[in-house]
C-alpha cells in the first residue's frame, strides 16, 4: 500500500534527523581528531624550537669561549712585553745608577 504524504514527510524528516546526527558526530570526531594534530604539531614545534635554541646557545658558548682564550693569549703576550720592556729599562736605569755612583766615589776619592 503507497504511504501517504504525511507518511513520507514524516520518513524524511526523520532521515533527516538521523543524518544530521550522523553528521554532529562525525563533526565532533573531526574536531577532536584536528586539536589532537594542532596539540601534536604545538609539542613537536616547541621541541624543535628548544633543540634550535640549545644549539644556538652552545655555538654562542663556543665563540665566546674561543675569543676568551683567544684575548687571554693576547693579554698574557702582551703582559710578557712590557714586563721585559720594563726590565731592559730598570738594567739600563741600574746600569746608570751604577755609572753615577761609580763616578761620584771616584770624584770623592780624589781620581778622575
Amino acid at each position: 500500500m503507497a504511504k501517504s504524504p504525511i507518511a513520507k514527510l514524516a520518513d524524511a524528516v526523520n532521515w533527516l534527523e538521523s543524518e544530521l546526527k550522523r553528521l554532529e558526530e562525525e563533526t565532533r570526531g573531526k574536531a577532536n581528531e584536528l586539536v589532537r594534530l594542532g596539540d601534536l604539531l604545538s609539542r613537536e614545534l616547541v621541541n624543535d624550537i628548544d633543540i634550535m635554541v640549545h644549539q644556538v646557545l652552545e655555538d654562542a658558548l663556543k665563540r665566546v669561549n674561543a675569543e676568551e682564550e683567544k684575548m687571554e693569549i693576547e693579554y698574557k703576550a702582551r703582559i710578557e712585553s712590557e714586563v721585559a720592556l720594563l726590565e731592559e729599562k730598570a738594567r739600563a736605569n741600574f746600569d746608570k745608577a751604577v755609572a753615577a755612583v761609580t763616578a761620584e766615589v771616584k770624584k770623592m776619592l780624589g781620581g778622575a
